[in-house]
């Protein structure tokens, strides 16, 4: 157990040839069971080692505390205590090794590669070699702790996209870390997304498969005339690792639409014949549409003028309404 969020302890107490605490089947547990990681997408970003003893002959205490952060020395460390292969390497102005001595997973720093119980039982270097059959007369403590994180496998927006719109149109543009997939969408200024999957799902989207990192577009069209939109987009590796959430939700553009909302006539007569009652003719319907939701009620008004009918030409366009 830790108090360190994210992270396996492990801690041993040596005094006079006997283990207080921290025994070896506590070692070979913390060595073989914690440190392996159960996901691909977890990984551990630190280790620190603290080391005490008690040096009788000189009368000594010395201790020496010590983290390493570099991502592929952890990595090799891990694999080494896991496996019993011999690894070292200099790490944080300190030289780390792991060794196998008679089986047993030593793992030590500024010590030599050898296995004499001189320079690796506790209190005669700093070390944690818990399973090794030591019964020198010294008191010595000796404590690992390692730190995992989450390393996202989907692609990751290197700083936040940009949106530039057009009457009808918006271009995302995206510097992405890695190859995937892009998913963005439009909604209305001031909806509450609670799942990426809105995105996708969105009737204002978009999806693009990157085949390389960097700066990548995505176009969303048929947005209406000067509107407001908030928008989202989230990644995923092509293994269907997905952004979650809380990440996508931190990249949200706000952004309107440009200038100007209007009507277009879709439906016009050259000619409306007079009406007569009695008349069976079907009757001439105009229609129009609207390129943008109204934000109110919206009264339309068609305005005819009698004209002469000496031709057929049409009479009636967009600019009467």
């Amino acid at each position: 157990a830790t108090s360190i969020p994210n992270s396996f302890t492990y801690s041993n107490f040596y005094y006079k040839g006997r283990t207080l605490f921290g025994s070896c089947n506590d070692w070979t547990t913390f060595t073989g069971t914690y440190l392996a990681l159960p996901y691909s997408n977890l990984y551990f970003k630190s280790i620190t080692l603290y080391f005490q003893y008690y040096d009788q002959s000189k009368d000594q205490l010395n201790s020496v505390n010590t983290t390493c952060t570099s991502k592929s020395i952890i990595s090799k460390i891990v694999y080494s205590l896991e496996f019993g292969s011999d690894y070292a390497a200099t790490c944080n102005g300190f030289d780390w090794r792991v060794k196998s001595c008679n089986g047993n997973r030593i793992l030590c720093i500024n010590c030599k590669a050898t296995c004499v119980k001189t320079v690796s039982c506790p209190g005669t270097s700093y070390s944690i070699s818990s399973c090794s059959s030591c019964n020198n007369y010294a008191i010595a403590f000796s404590a690992v702790n390692v730190i995992y994180a989450v390393q996202p496998l989907y692609p990751q927006f290197d700083k936040p996209f940009t949106v530039n719109t057009t009457k009808n149109t918006a271009l995302i543009t995206a510097n992405l870390t890695t190859t995937g997939i892009l998913n963005c969408a439009a909604f209305s200024h001031g909806f509450l997304l609670s799942t990426v999957a809105e995105i996708s799902s969105a009737t204002l989207r978009a999806r693009l498969y990157v085949n390389q990192s960097g700066f990548n577009n995505i176009i969303l069209s048929g947005l209406s005339p000067l509107t407001s939109y908030d928008f989202y987009c989230y990644t995923s590796d092509f293994s269907n690792n997905i952004m979650p959430l809380s990440e996508s939700t931190t990249f949200k553009v706000i952004e309107n639409t440009l200038c100007c909302k209007s009507i277009n006539l879709t439906t016009s007569y050259s000619s409306v014949p007079q009406y007569i009652v009695g008349n069976t003719r079907p009757e001439s319907i105009f229609t129009f549409t609207l390129d943008a939701r109204p934000n109110s009620t919206v009264n339309i008004q068609i305005s005819l003028s009698l004209v002469s009918c000496s031709d057929t030409s049409t009479k009636l366009s967009s600019s009467s309404i």
